[in-house]
């Protein structure tokens, strides 16, 4: 019998140890991994789109991107007009607001421009595209004006 009551003993404790356990997995780090019920996407809003731009000028797109939780990337895909394959840029949060950068070198941009798209995704997972890879953003290129001395 004492090694019956033995065995219970270290039973209960097993059991305390790992409802413990459990307790500080649900309070601590579970939150950091539960499912999110969050279905809203990122909104993305883009002030003065540029639907021109200016030979041999690096180009800088800049958005606006909101969302009820926090955002966790914003990409921009870009390509050559009439082009098939997007080059990805992320684009950056260099103060820690809203507004999200990127800029387009100038050698990076053909004499006809570029078509673009920007892709959102909030910390859910939610995704909103501003513009579409099928019918994208265009910003074609207005030649510099060569200054002349008459």
């Amino acid at each position: 019998m004492v090694i019956n009551a033995r065995l219970k003993c270290y039973v209960i404790k097993a059991s305390v140890g790992i409802l413990i356990s459990l307790f500080w997995l649900i309070s601590y780090a579970a939150p950091k991994a539960v499912i999110s019920f969050d279905v809203v996407p990122p909104k993305v809003v883009q002030d003065d789109f540029g639907s021109r731009l200016i030979w041999g000028v690096d180009h800088e797109i800049i958005v606006t991107v909101t969302d009820n939780v926090a955002v966790e990337r914003v990409m921009l895909y870009y390509r050559n007009i009439g082009a098939s394959i997007y080059i990805p840029k992320l684009m950056l949060n260099p103060i820690l607001k809203d507004d999200y950068t990127v800029t387009i070198r100038a050698s990076e941009i053909p004499s006809t421009g570029i078509e673009y798209y920007i892709q959102a995704k909030d910390v859910s997972g939610n995704i909103l595209l501003h513009g579409l890879d099928f019918v994208p953003l265009r910003v074609t290129v207005k030649k510099r004006k060569v200054a002349s001395n008459h």
